[in-house]
């Protein structure tokens, strides 16, 4: 396994962020990467296949943080680093602004988080005022009705005052299965 992890970090992902500093690359080739060096990871050398224990983001958590310290290759969770480039402090240093102005649009809801994430539509403040957190709900797949494929206007009614409720119901959802992104 030190081997593996050795050939990840100085190999695989050296190689990507030595390439990301001349090319934008797009989030869904970052996400192929990441899955690339997990099943790498997690794999069996003789059948080539194995049981993921554990997802991604946790592995990139540093070692002190029971992780295993793997570069996340997502620009909104990197740091600056011991002798940054100019143009790299310039990009961490507008990071707030950009968090600030992200926001995610809902594809089939599994990415996003109620509570935490920006996701709702309008000025002022994108994510839910949190009155009373309710763990039995964690992403917007679950205030979606299955069957139908549109919001669950009795659940989101019981979770949320009538403003945010509204808001919600703004948000154009088609039931398709796209993947949630930023934008």
């Amino acid at each position: 396994m030190g081997g593996k992890e050795v050939f990840i970090k100085s190999v695989l992902q050296a190689t990507s962020i030595y390439a990301m500093q001349c090319f934008l690359f797009p989030k869904s080739l970052c996400r192929k990467l990441e899955s690339i060096m997990n099943k790498f990871w997690w794999s069996n050398n003789k059948t080539r296949r194995g049981i993921h224990w554990s997802c991604w983001e946790r592995l990139c958590k540093p070692k002190c943080e029971e992780g295993l310290g793997f570069k996340n290759l997502s620009i909104s969770s990197t740091k600056i680093g011991s002798y940054p480039s100019l143009t790299w402090r310039s990009i961490c240093s507008a990071r707030e602004l950009i968090d600030e102005g992200v926001l995610w649009r809902v594809g089939n809801g599994d990415r996003i988080n109620i509570w935490n994430d920006p996701w709702l539509p309008g000025h002022g403040n994108n994510r839910v005022v949190i009155q009373n957190i309710r763990p039995s709900w964690t992403t917007i797949n679950q205030l979606i009705e299955t069957v139908s494929g549109t919001w669950n206007r009795e659940l989101i009614h019981h979770l949320f005052d009538e403003d945010t409720a509204a808001r919600i119901f703004a948000i154009p959802f088609v039931g398709d299965s796209s993947d949630d992104f930023l934008t």
